[in-house]
């Protein structure tokens, strides 16, 4: 994706958030009321406005939104079941994208909650599976030439006793889709665990079974508990339960932006006169940026703007 669309699909989908959403049809009817005659159209606005942000501030209704996207797959190694011997697992792909750290303050504040439970998440995983790599994937389009040594999830995962020869970087991602894309030239069809918040796993899990990888769903940073106890300040509005309605839209469009994007793809594919498989392998390997990807196991980092000549885990071949 450009940078333009992105940017745009950024700034759209931002508006449709219950609270730019809700102040933004508030703004709208105090501007009617304030500057025009049309009162009673503002007063429609504005009360729309305030009862919407009311009701997506609300426990219930956060949770009503949430709870289907977290339920939709058990945690990894839930009552001791696993889909395959764990042996047999090589790699454990987590999405928590690293930024640079600031030297002075300690790893922990540097990482924020929903990015330190999946990355103590990974790590679990990777002990259970002995002969995995742990991926650490995202990034928001850092500095190619930054130093993947220095980004806060690997000074992390390396604080929890990981050493580096287990872990591959993929710091250059801007979105769920360019993760999904950029490791498709590395795992492939190898036995993979996907580690990413419940809410946003649905997404994820699809993005990547769309290139042609078969993740096994490892969802973590639950916002909903396993057992639900009232509470009496449960019944006003909190920055909580508007947050898990901000998390469960955002992964609702999300999910819409892929069902549209299915249809341009499919349309470019039926122009261009080959399936939509191959459409996408070849929009993998002509990548238009480098994908940023570097083994700490090797002593030297790599960027090249093509997934199958990226040098990746000892022994792997990239080849197309």
């Amino acid at each position: 994706m450009g940078a333009t669309a992105f940017i745009l699909k950024k700034l759209v989908s931002r508006f449709l958030f219950p609270l730019p959403f809700s102040l933004g049809l508030a703004t709208l009817g105090l501007i009617l009321l304030w500057f025009t005659r049309r009162q009673r159209a503002g007063k429609v606005f504005v009360t729309l406005g305030v009862l919407l942000l009311l009701l997506f501030s609300s426990e219930a209704v956060g949770e009503m939104l949430i709870s289907p996207l977290e339920g939709r797959y058990p945690p990894y190694g839930s009552h001791d079941h696993v889909p395959l011997p764990e042996n047999e697992i090589q790699y454990v792909v987590v999405l928590a994208g690293g930024i640079p750290s600031v030297a002075g303050y300690p790893i922990t504040r540097q990482v924020d909650g929903g990015a330190m439970a999946r990355l103590v998440e990974g790590v679990r995983i990777l002990r259970r599976c002995p002969n995995s790599k742990l991926v650490l994937s995202g990034g928001r389009g850092a500095d190619p030439h930054l130093n993947p040594a220095t980004l806060t999830n690997l000074l992390f995962v390396k604080l929890l006793g990981v050493d580096e020869s287990r872990v591959i970087v993929c710091n250059l991602s801007q979105d769920t889709d360019d993760e999904a894309r950029n490791l498709a030239g590395i795992i492939g069809q190898a036995p993979m665990v996907l580690v990413t918040s419940a809410s946003h796993m649905p997404r994820a899990l699809a993005l990547f079974e769309s290139y042609g990888m078969h993740p096994i769903p490892a969802p973590t940073d639950y916002r909903t508990g396993l057992v639900r106890v009232f509470l009496v300040e449960s019944i006003f509005p909190n920055a909580d339960a508007l947050y898990n309605s901000e998390r469960a839209i955002y992964e609702y469009l999300g999910m819409l932006w892929l069902k549209l994007l299915g249809l341009l793809r499919q349309i470019q594919a039926e122009r261009a006169g080959f399936e939509p498989a191959r459409l996408i392998a070849y929009t993998i390997s002509n990548r238009a940026h480098s994908t940023g990807l570097c083994d700490l196991s090797k002593s030297h980092y790599t960027t090249r703007p093509r997934l199958h000549q990226i040098v990746s885990a000892p022994g792997l071949s990239l080849a197309p």
